[in-house]
Formats: C-alpha cells, sequence, structure tokens
C-alpha cells in the first residue's frame, strides 16, 4: 500500500493561509481520525528549536505553524505540548522556546512549552533491529506522549544533506547520545542512527513547515529560500523522500531516508508514494545544496578525538551547593555520587544537564570545552 503525502502551496505565514494549509494537508491524509487521538490524549509537537534563532531567520520552526497545529489537536479535545532540546544545552532551549516565539504560542494557546533537558529523559528498550544503539534515552514528554508529531523545518543540513522529519527527532535523546552518534564520523553510520530513533519513536504524523526554508549550508547558515509549501504525512520516511527531491535532491541521495526505509519506517522509493495537491515540479524547486566537506572525507580516528575535545558539561559549584542530593536523586543513569559534594562520574553522564535544571540552590554551571566555544563562534552545533 502507499504511503501519502499531502503538499499545499502556502505563500506567507499569515495565519489564517497557514491553517488552512495545515487543516487541508493532514484531511488529505486521513485526518485525526486516522491516529485515534481521543478527548484527553496527550499530543506532542515535536518543533525544530535549534537554537535561539528569530522566525525571520528560518532556522526553527515557524511559531504559526506551531499554532495552526495546536489548534487543529485541540479541535479534537487533545491536550498538546510544544518542545524540543536545543543542540547547545537546557539554557539555550530556554532562550530559543522564548526568542522562536513557540513559548509564546504555548501562553496564547494554553498549551505547555516543554524543556525536554528541564523534564529528564527515560531509558527505553534498544528497538529490534538497531544498529547504532544499544540503549536509546528519550525525553520524557515524548515517552508520556499518545502520538508524537515531528514538525521539522525545511533546511539542507551540513552533514546529513537534508534535514527533514528523521532528523528532527534527534533533539530527543540527549546530548551523550548526539555525540556519541557524531563520533561514529561516518554519514552512513550516523543515518543508522537516526533511523535506531525513529524506530524507538514512530511519530504518528510529520508535518513540515516549508512556506521558508534554508538552502546552502544549513542548518543554521544558509540562505533564506522562499518554498511556499506546507506538506503532510502519515509516513515520516515518505514526507522526507518527497520534500528532499523537491528541492532537488536525487532519490536515495539523503542516507537518513534511505536508512529509515531499509527498516520498514516507511516508504523511500518514490514509486511506493501518492503525492496529493499540489504538484511539486510546478513549484520549481531548485536549491543550492551543501557545499562544506563531507565528514567521511575526515578520517574516522581524527574525528573522534576531535569529537572527544568537543563537549558542554555539568560543574559543580560547591559554594552554592547544600548537599541536598536532588541531583544524585534525579539523574537518569546514577552519575552522581555524594563524597560528601556531589561527583560527577563524566563517563556515565547523558549530557542531559537535568542536574543543572533541577538544582534548587543553582549549585550548577555549564562549562563549555574550548573548541566547543571556538566552533560555536563559527556557528557550528554538533
Amino acid at each position: 500500500m502507499k504511503s501519502e503525502v499531502a503538499v499545499k502551496e502556502c505563500s506567507s505565514y499569515d495565519y489564517d493561509e497557514v491553517k488552512q494549509a495545515i487543516y487541508s494537508s493532514i484531511n488529505m491524509v486521513g485526518g485525526v481520525k486516522s491516529m485515534h487521538v481521543a478527548g484527553g490524549d496527550r499530543v506532542l509537537l515535536k518543533v525544530n528549536l535549534l537554537g535561539a534563532r528569530k522566525p525571520e531567520d528560518a532556522v526553527t520552526t515557524h511559531p504559526v505553524v506551531a499554532k495552526a497545529l495546536a489548534e487543529y489537536f485541540q479541535d479534537a479535545g487533545a491536550d498538546v505540548v510544544l518542545g524540543d532540546s536545543s543542540a547547545a544545552g537546557p539554557v539555550e532551549t530556554r532562550k530559543a522556546l522564548k526568542v522562536s516565539g513557540i513559548e509564546q504560542i504555548a501562553n496564547e494557546t494554553k498549551t505547555k512549552a516543554s524543556n525536554f533537558e528541564a523534564e529528564g529523559f527515560t531509558r527505553i528498550p534498544a528497538p529490534k533491529g538497531a544498529m547504532r544503539l544499544t540503549e536509546v534515552y528519550v525525553a520524557k514528554p515524548v515517552v508520556d506522549a499518545d502520538l508524537v508529531v515531528s514538525v521539522p523545518k525545511l533546511k539542507n543540513h551540513n552533514l546529513t544533506k537534508f534535514t527533514g522529519a528523521l532528523k528532527n527527532l534527534f533533539g530527543t535523546v540527549p546530548t551523550a547520545t548526539r555525540m556519541k552518534l557524531h563520533a561514529l564520523g561516518n554519514i552512513r553510520y550516523f543515518s543508522q542512527g537516526i533511523a535506531d530513533i525513529a524506530s524507538a519513536i514512530k511519530p504518528g504524523l510529520a508535518v513540515m513547515d516549508g512556506v521558508v526554508g534554508m538552502d546552502g549550508n544549513g542548518p543554521s547558515y544558509g540562505n533564506i529560500r522562499k518554498a511556499g509549501i506546507i506538506a503532510a504525512s502519515r509516513d515520516s520516511v515518505a514526507l522526507d523522500a518527497v520534500c528532499s527531491t523537491m528541492v532537488g535532491y536525487k532519490e536515495n541521495e539523503v542516507l537518513t531516508t534511505v536508512e529509515a526505509s531499509s527498516r520498514g519506517l516507511g516508504h523511500g522509493a518514490l514509486k511506493n508514494i501518492q503525492v496529493k495537491g499540489t504538484d511539486a515540479r510546478r513549484l520549481n524547486l531548485s536549491w543550492d545544496k551543501v557545499k562544506t566537506m563531507p565528514l567521511d572525507m575526515v578520517p574516522s580516528r581524527l574525528f573522534k578525538i576531535m569529537i572527544g575535545l568537543v563537549y558542554t558539561r555539568p560543574k559543580l559549584i560547591k559554594a552554592n551547593c547544600t548537599r541536598c542530593a536532588t541531583c544524585a536523586s534525579h539523574c537518569p543513569t546514577h552519575a552522581i555520587s555524594l563524597s560528601p559534594y556531589p561527583v560527577l562520574d563524566y563517563n556515565r553522564c547523558l549530557r542531559c544537564y537535568t542536574c543543572n535544571e533541577i538544582c534548587p540552590n543553582g549549585a550548577y554551571e555549564l562549562r563549555k570545552s574550548f573548541l566547543a566555544r571556538v566552533l560555536g563562534r563559527m556557528g557550528i552545533q554538533l
């Protein structure tokens, strides 16, 4: 049976226009009934909050898209949560929620804006067939949701070429997992890790914010490009396949799509996808490709050494610590012991930063390594 992807033209972020495009595209692929959403169900909208960037920067999911989606599921009686964890830790995520406009939309719609690091992570069994992750820690709001909706931004990505509904799920796992996958030093292996995460979460819907996107060296500092579309699918793999080819990538060129398709997580072959709505060929979208050096060209041993030097770690401020043990009791991997002050075992630390968020006395600060600070100034977030 073919997967369905709906594409609707949407020329601006005018609320009425966006709402019409979103409601129409979701209904074209089965609507809320096909997702079995009932009153009181919790729906998690996993938005893209890569960093504290304004909506006009085309880096994060636009707040008008989030608002329309939230109201779509509220109309069905669901409780809606909007959330993510940024690429630079809980403090940056807190800023990103505010600067991106997502926090304001949550207030307007009486939904919840969730900072995943602040709410912690839960260990779930590794999915059958996992290739790169032996265990998966996933943000608690994701685990608690009855339906997960991936809401990516239409963008290039300097590692995976294209970032869509699958890569957007990277924000549901803690920093240590992300660094582990980056340290593999191979784009295919990294993409297999993304497929591991996707198979653990299994989003029930994906909606692409493609009104304005980013080509060139995305996902943060590429060229802002108007695409003028909203796309939706119950199949995240199919959505990525359609949207990536729409902007000029060849079928099977984006490895996150290839790897997820090979696991049976969805259809990546266009022959197995029915596109409804706007004919993508009429949009004439031909984006500038990523121009950075492919990761595979860096020797894997050298890349692993580099990754080991790029980190943000929680650091105890003894002067503020009362030895209340709140951090130790809430650490998901028990990486904190008291002797008599908290001692962190960085080999077990997930970099989830729960200790930083939950400490009642502000006794933890987040310290970036020298190389992390340098890369950050260059606009590179791993």
